[in-house]
């Protein structure tokens, strides 16, 4: 599977192996770089990717579920990223979580 993602004049292009869901410790790193790993799998009816990615120079492993809604019109993406500094400190949070809703548009005509 391949999502690729636009941002500006910039893009990028993952693929993942799907398959069915198997456990992934701790969402452990697997290389470096931008997303050099990972698995995608459905979950229901949302699609789960689990990777790595770069984040200032630290390699950090990253879930991502996609739900479309019962019209299709609007997907939402729920990200999960987990920071390992090689310590805990008792109870800090080592992980963000965000949440982003896309709706479909019709573009304009010219």
């Amino acid at each position: 599977m391949t999502i690729e993602t636009r941002r500006g004049t910039g893009h990028t292009t993952v693929r993942y192996p799907l398959g069915p869901a198997t456990a992934l410790p701790e969402l452990a790193p697997e290389g470096s770089g931008p997303r050099k790993s990972g698995r995608a799998y459905w979950r229901g009816t949302s699609l789960v990717t689990e990777g790595t990615s770069t984040i200032q120079g630290q390699t950090v492993p990253i879930r991502e579920t996609r739900t479309l809604d019962g019209a299709g019109a609007e997907m939402t993406l729920e990200t999960l990223l987990v920071v390992q500094h090689g310590y805990t400190l008792k109870g800090a949070q080592n992980y963000g979580a965000a949440k982003d809703v896309y709706r479909k548009t019709v573009p304009p005509r010219d």
